[in-house]
């Protein structure tokens, strides 16, 4: 479901999960239509682990290079204010891939905020495909990054670059943790059903995505509250490209989507 937040929605009432999902795109091309097939298959795995109604609500936001930080922010948080209030609905995940989960960590850090000052609901749970932690590209070494958009990943450093140029606005450092959620140095609250994260071991975030996880679970007494699926040999964003995946890698997709699903039903 995509929307442009014109109005109310009445129907919605018990029994909803709302998964508040961003497809990413490096902050600079994509619409709420981007991964749509991903986005059904979850709907269809879901039904085969919880009778309760999911709800997919995809948001656009302002495009880079036009639009740079904290434009896309502030949009995430108008769409989540927005669900919380016209949709009454009190069990949101948040979800993103690639500059979505980037979006997707930052705006549950905003919330956490709000929380404190206005008592704003808070999501249940993040789902995370391959995010974007580090928008510097300064953790991996450069040769590593050339090495594995050579070898294993379609998304190589160039690309990463002109991408990070063109949301990085005067005045902040790509490192900034407000950017960059690498590089938050607080311990990360975990929402009530945890998190779940899903990447490729070919892509160029690996690395980066490595680090944080070890990171995390090094701050949290439960290291079950982050579950990670891991895409032996897959590339950036496997879930959402399956369709351009041959055979194995398609079904490994697949799989990763179902397990979304599952992880979702359980969060019910």
């Amino acid at each position: 479901m995509s929307s442009r937040m014109n109005g109310r929605i009445p129907l919605f009432t018990f029994g909803l999960m709302v998964f508040l999902l961003k497809s990413g795109g490096g902050f600079c091309a994509g619409s709420s239509y981007t991964g749509l097939l991903a986005h059904l298959k979850i709907l269809n795995h879901f039904k085969r682990f919880s009778d309760k109604k999911l709800v997919i609500f995809s948001f656009e936001y302002p495009l880079a290079p036009e639009h740079r930080y904290p434009a896309q922010m502030d949009a995430a948080v108008a769409a989540y204010k927005w669900l919380v209030q016209h949709v009454g609905c009190s069990e949101i995940v948040l979800g993103g891939d690639s500059a979505g989960g980037n979006i997707a960590l930052l705006l549950y850090s905003r919330l956490l905020g709000l929380n404190r000052e206005t008592g704003i609901v808070l999501p249940k749970s993040i789902v995370l495909i391959s995010p974007w932690l580090d928008v510097s590209l300064s953790h991996t070494p450069p040769h590593i990054q050339h090495e594995m958009a050579t070898t294993g990943d379609y998304v190589g450093p160039h690309i990463l670059q002109q991408w990070r140029d063109n949301i990085t606005p005067s005045g902040i450092h790509p490192r900034d943790p407000r950017i960059s959620p690498f590089f938050d140095l607080n311990p990360l609250p975990m929402p009530p059903c945890g998190m779940l994260l899903v990447y490729g071991s070919n892509e160029s975030f690996g690395p980066v995505i490595d680090d944080w996880v070890k990171s995390v679970r090094k701050q949290q007494p439960n290291a079950s509250q982050l579950k990670v699926i891991l895409g032996v040999d897959m590339p950036h964003d496997f879930p959402i490209i399956l369709n351009s995946l041959p055979g194995a890698g398609y079904q490994k997709a697949n799989r990763a989507l179902l397990e979304i699903a599952r992880f979702l039903g359980q969060c019910i």
